[in-house]
């Protein structure tokens, strides 16, 4: 199964990350800077930045992002509105 997890570098996406792999999935990392996961691929692109092609060919995809400042709280809404953008009508 190829899984691919976005914001990959955070505290939950590390743990999905290591467990998958543990699991023996094909994992890639979808993160903005250097990749400090255990996955063996890695995508290096902002959230907001990728594309449906981007995403194409993984089975599974993961948003593992997450902000806690009250400030900056509508970029969940943004960011998963635009992932399910980028994603509707694909079989991931």
């Amino acid at each position: 199964m190829k899984l691919a997890v976005v914001a990959a570098n955070g505290k939950s996406g590390r743990l999905i990350v290591k467990e998958a792999v543990a699991r023996g999935l094909d994992v890639t990392a979808v993160v903005r800077g250097e990749n400090k996961t255990e996955a063996l691929h890695t995508l290096k692109k902002d959230i907001m930045d990728l594309t449906k092609e981007d995403l194409a060919g993984f089975d599974v995809v993961i948003d593992a992002f997450g902000i806690w400042d009250p400030n900056k709280m509508d970029q969940h809404s943004a960011t998963l509105g635009h992932l399910s953008d980028i994603l509707s009508g694909s079989k991931t």
